[in-house]
C-alpha cells in the first residue's frame, strides 16, 4: 500500500505542477496534500507504518519538486511543509472527531479546520525556514500554499475518508437508482459550465455553478455528490488555466485565490447538503428503528403486565389511575378511573380485621416518595367475598410529574392453603391419635389375665376396627398426594367390572357399610386411566353413596356409564336416594376438609374423599360435579378420557397400550 499512495502522490503532483499559475512554483491546486492525508489516515493505527508514510511523503514531495525545476533546497522545505501539515493535520483532526469520519457535516468543518491548522502551521515553519535561509518566498507564495493544501486535503481527504469507510455493500448501495437523474445532471452541469466557464466573454457569473452543485448535493449520496464536486472543480480550474470563464481575465495572483476560495465554497455546498441530507435520513431510521423499538418493548411490556396474575395500578399524583391490567380491572369488578373509588367499591381491612388507616395506604406512601414491600390488605367486595393481598407500592417519576406503581399479589388461595393445613393437622392429629387411644386402653385390657374369652374377643374386634380406621385416613393422604403430583400412568379399564370387584369385595363382610344397599351396574364402556387412581375414586364415591343412605328408606346406589358429549370422552355416573347434600354446599362439597353439616351426624370422615375425587379426575383432564335428585340422594357425574389422544400431557400411556386402544 505504502508503494500505491507514493505513486498515487507523484500522480498528484504532476497534476499539481501542471497548474502553475503565474505565482512562481506553486500549482492552482495542490492535490498531492489531499492523498498525503488519506495516505497518513492508511497507516495511523500502526506506529512503524505511520512513520514510513511521513518518510515516504517527504520524499516523493521533495523529488515532485526537484523534478519539475524547483531548487533543491526549496524542494526540500517543500517537501517537509507537507510531511508536517499532514501530520498536524491528521492529528489534530483525531483529537477533533476521535473516529476519523466523514458522516455529518460537523465531521466535514471538522477536517477543514484540522487541515487549515496544518496548513497554517506548515506556511509558519516554511516560512521561518525560508527566511532564515536569507531566501524568503513572496507572500503570495504562502497565501497560495496556505489556499492550496487547505482545499486539497478537505475535498480530496472527505471523499476519500467516505470511499474508505464504504463497505462493498454500501458501495453498491451509494449507487443511483436509476441512470435518468445522474445523466440530467451531467447534461445540466455541462450547460451551465460552458455558460460559465467556458467563454471568453469575462463576466461575474460564477454563480451559476452552484444550481449543480446544490442538486447533487440535495440527491446523491455523499460519495457520488463530492465526487461530481471534485470533477466540477477540476473543470473550473482548467478553464480558467485556459483563459475562460470569470476568473480567466484576472491576470494578478488574487486570480489564483479567488479560484481556489470558488472551489472550496462550490464544494462545501454539495458537502453540506449531502452529509446534512445523509445525517437526517440516518437519524430518521435509527428513530424510527428506536421507536419501533420502544413500541414493541412498551407493546411487549403490556402484554406481561395483562398477563401477570398479579393486579397492577399506575396513578399520578392526583390519584388518577392511568394504567391497570386485566388483573386488577378482573378483581375490581371493572376498570376504575380514581384511586379515591377503590375504597368506595370495596371495604378495605388490615389483617386484623380493622380497617385500614388512610395514612398508611401503600398508594398515599408511595406517593409521598416511601417504597412499600409486601403490605398485608384484606379486601370486602360486595358479594361478602374476601380476598387477601400483599401489596408493593414505588414511587414513579412520570411525563406529567410524580406518580406511583402499585401491585397486588393476591394470596387468598396460599392463606386458605395455609388454613387447610391448620385443618389437616388437626384433622390427622384427632383421627390417628383416637386410634392409637383406642389401641392403648384396649391393649391395657388385654393385658389382664381375668379377661374372658369373650371380652377378650370383641377388644381384638375394636383393635381391629381402629386399625382399619388408621390405614384409611393413611391411605387416603397418600392419593391425594399422588393425585395432587400428577404422577400418574394410564391404562386401559373397564368400568363395570372395576365397580363390581368393589361393590363384591365389600359386601360380604359382616357389618359393611355396603351390607343392606341394593347396587345396580350399568357401565359397559372402556376408559384410560392410572389404575390405582381410578380404583380409588370409584371406592369414594360408591362409598359415599352407600355410607350416607337415608334412614327411612332402602339404600339404593346405580353406577351407569356411556359416551359423553365430547368425543374421545365417557361419562361415569354414581347415582344414590339417600340424605343428600344441602343447596348452598354443592359447590364446597370437593374442597379439601368440607363435610356437609348433614352428613357429620350420620357418618364420620376426615373431609378428603371428594377433594381426593376431584383431584383424580382433574388429573385426566375430566370435570366433576355433583347435583341432588329431585326424587331424593344426589348425582356425582364426572368425564374420564375413553381415547389416548385426549390424556393430558403429564399422563404417561405405555405405547404397547395406546396402539391397542386405537384400534
Amino acid at each position: 500500500m505504502h508503494i500505491f499512495f507514493a505513486a498515487a502522490v507523484l500522480a498528484a503532483g504532476a497534476v499539481g505542477r501542471a497548474t502553475d499559475f503565474s505565482t512562481g512554483d506553486l500549482g492552482l491546486v495542490w492535490p498531492v496534500s489531499g492523498v498525503n492525508i488519506l495516505w497518513l489516515a492508511w497507516a495511523w493505527e500502526r506506529k512503524q507504518q505511520r512513520y514510513t508514510a511521513l518518510v515516504g511523503i517527504l520524499l516523493v514531495v521533495t523529488a515532485i519538486n526537484a523534478f519539475t525545476s524547483v531548487p533543491p533546497e526549496t524542494s526540500l522545505l517543500f517537501g517537509l511543509g507537507n510531511m508536517v501539515q499532514a501530520w498536524i493535520a491528521y492529528a489534530a483532526f483525531g483529537k477533533l472527531l476521535p473516529g476519523r469520519t466523514q458522516r455529518a457535516t460537523g465531521d466535514f468543518f471538522l477536517l477543514s479546520v484540522a487541515a487549515l491548522v496544518g496548513v497554517l502551521v506548515s506556511a509558519f515553519l516554511v516560512a521561518a525556514f525560508s527566511l532564515a535561509s536569507g531566501d524568503p518566498l513572496s507572500p503570495e507564495l504562502y497565501m497560495q500554499w496556505i489556499l492550496s493544501n487547505f482545499v486539497s486535503m478537505s475535498a480530496i481527504g472527505s471523499v476519500g475518508l467516505i470511499a474508505a469507510s464504504m463497505s462493498s455493500e454500501d458501495f453498491r448501495d451509494s449507487f443511483p437508482e436509476d441512470i435518468w437523474e445522474p445523466l440530467a445532471l451531467a447534461i445540466f452541469t455541462a450547460t451551465i459550465y460552458a455558460i460559465g466557464f467556458g467563454q471568453t466573454i469575462y463576466l461575474p457569473i460564477a454563480f451559476l455553478a452552484l444550481p449543480a452543485s446544490i442538486w447533487a448535493g440535495l440527491r446523491f449520496s455523499p460519495l457520488w455528490a463530492m465526487g461530481h464536486a471534485l470533477i466540477c472543480g477540476g473543470l473550473q480550474i482548467v478553464m480558467t488555466l485556459n483563459m475562460r470563464g470569470p476568473f480567466g481575465s484576472i491576470e494578478s495572483p488574487s486570480a489564483a485565490h479567488i479560484a481556489q476560495l470558488f472551489l472550496f465554497i462550490s464544494f462545501a455546498v454539495t458537502a453540506v447538503l449531502t452529509l446534512n441530507r445523509d445525517e437526517q435520513s440516518r437519524t430518521m431510521s435509527e428513530l424510527s428503528e428506536a421507536h419501533l423499538r420502544a413500541e414493541t418493548a412498551s407493546h411487549l411490556r403490556d402484554i406481561v403486565i395483562a398477563k401477570l396474575s398479579a393486579g397492577v395500578i399506575v396513578c399520578d399524583a392526583h390519584g388518577r389511575i392511568i394504567m391497570q391490567n386485566k388483573a386488577f380491572s378482573r378483581w375490581m369488578g371493572k376498570e376504575v378511573q380514581l384511586v379515591r373509588d377503590i375504597s368506595k367499591s370495596v371495604q378495605l381491612l388490615t389483617s386484623d380485621g380493622e380497617k385500614y388507616p388512610k395514612s398508611r395506604m401503600p398508594i398515599r406512601r408511595a406517593l409521598h416518595g416511601e417504597v412499600v414491600s409486601r403490605a398485608e390488605i384484606s379486601v370486602v367486595k360486595p358479594d361478602g367475598s374476601v380476598h387477601h393481598f400483599y401489596v408493593d407500592a414505588e414511587p414513579l417519576m412520570l411525563p406529567g410529574g410524580p406518580g406511583a406503581v402499585i401491585i397486588y399479589h393476591d394470596y387468598t388461595d396460599e392463606r386458605r392453603h395455609q388454613q387447610d393445613l391448620s385443618r389437616f393437622a388437626s384433622v390427622v392429629a384427632h383421627d390417628l391419635t383416637n386410634p392409637l387411644a383406642v389401641f392403648d386402653g384396649w391393649l391395657e385390657i388385654l393385658e389382664d389375665p381375668q379377661l374372658s374369652a369373650g371380652e377378650r374377643k370383641r377388644s381384638i374386634k375394636r383393635l381391629r376396627g381402629a386399625s382399619v380406621r388408621m390405614r384409611t385416613l393413611i391411605r387416603s393422604l397418600l392419593t391425594y398426594s399422588l393425585a395432587k403430583e400428577d404422577k400418574v400412568v394410564a391404562a386401559k379399564l373397564q368400568v363395570d367390572d372395576v365397580a363390581a370387584n368393589i361393590i363384591g369385595l365389600h359386601e360380604g363382610l359382616a357389618e359393611s357399610r355396603y351390607s343392606g344397599t341394593d347396587f345396580t351396574v350399568d357401565a359397559d364402556c372402556q376408559i384410560i386411566a392410572g389404575p390405582d387412581l381410578f380404583q380409588q375414586l370409584m371406592e369414594n364415591l360408591i362409598g359415599n353413596a352407600a355410607k350416607y343412605a337415608h334412614p327411612d328408606r332402602p339404600s339404593e346406589v346405580m353406577i351407569v356409564a356411556g359416551p359423553a358429549e365430547k368425543e374421545g370422552w365417557t361419562r361415569i355416573m354414581v347415582r344414590d336416594n339417600g340424605i343428600g347434600i344441602p343447596e348452598g354446599e354443592l359447590d364446597t362439597v370437593f374442597t379439601e376438609f368440607h363435610r356437609s353439616a348433614n352428613g357429620v351426624s350420620v357418618a364420620s370422615g376426615s373431609g378428603l374423599g371428594l377433594s381426593i375425587c376431584r383431584r383424580i379426575v382433574e388429573s385426566h383432564g375430566g370435570r366433576i360435579k355433583v347435583t341432588n335428585r329431585a326424587e331424593g340422594g344426589c348425582e356425582f357425574s364426572f368425564t374420564m378420557p375413553s381415547s389416548p389422544e385426549r390424556l393430558p400431557a403429564h399422563v404417561r400411556f405405555p405405547l404397547e397400550d395406546a396402539k391397542t386402544a386405537t384400534r
